[in-house]
């Protein structure tokens, strides 16, 4: 199949999604050892990093193939499509994709309603709250200092959960996704890194999420 030349080429969508998994990996990594030496804000940081850079190398990866079955997109509404991959809460509700119903509802509306954002803004940064756009000038200043690091523990355990998944997956039925670079980052030695370097669980990933949509909202 030919692409038109103001298409972006099958092997840079390849590519970008191949190195948009390995960084996620290791800005995981990276908050792991934040966390280890106590610095909880910067560790739920880049662990949400982590999670937004997880979600564009999911839907990188879903473009790719269906751009290779049925042909990619015209070059002005493909460069409006992948001009998404800028957008936080985009890449953020990427993650939960086609595995929404296995999240807790309570983490999946954090990220609807833009609060995971939030979050990670006042892990980040030092400021006033904003009220209706404008700054509140009477607001109390807001520092990551007191950053819970509850909050970071869970953060980083939730990706922890997707990546082991995604191992196991891969690892039962010899493939996950349709990109074969990206099959073989998540190997046995990435599940064994991920079990020796983290031992907790998130409790927000699972099947059993699933019943819990299915009765409070599915089934309505």
């Amino acid at each position: 199949m030919s692409l038109n030349k103001k298409n972006i080429s099958f092997y840079k969508l390849e590519r970008l999604a191949e190195l948009s998994l390995k960084n996620a990996i290791r800005l995981h990594f990276d908050s792991i050892l934040l966390y280890k030496n106590k610095s909880y804000p910067s560790a739920f940081q880049l662990s949400v990093l982590a999670l937004e850079e997880l979600g564009k190398a999911k839907e990188l990866e879903v473009y790719y193939f269906h751009s290779k079955d049925t042909g990619p997109m015209e070059p002005k509404e493909e460069e409006k499509y992948l001009g998404l991959y800028f957008s936080h809460q985009w890449k953020q509700k990427a993650f939960l994709a086609r595995e929404l119903f296995d999240f807790s509802p309570a983490y999946v509306k954090l990220i609807e309603e833009k609060k995971l954002e939030s979050k990670k803004q006042k892990a980040t940064y030092v400021g006033l709250k904003l009220n209706k756009g404008k700054v509140d000038f009477s607001s109390r200043i807001q520092t990551p200092f007191s950053f819970s690091s509850k909050d970071a523990k869970q953060q980083i355990s939730l990706i922890n959960d997707a990546l082991l998944d995604m191992c196991n997956v891969n690892m039962q039925e010899d493939g996950i996704f349709w990109i074969e670079a990206m099959n073989d980052i998540i190997d046995n030695n990435l599940y064994r890194r991920l079990k020796h370097n983290w031992k907790f669980k998130s409790q927000l990933k699972s099947r059993r999420w699933y019943e819990v949509w299915k009765k409070n909202f599915l089934d309505r």
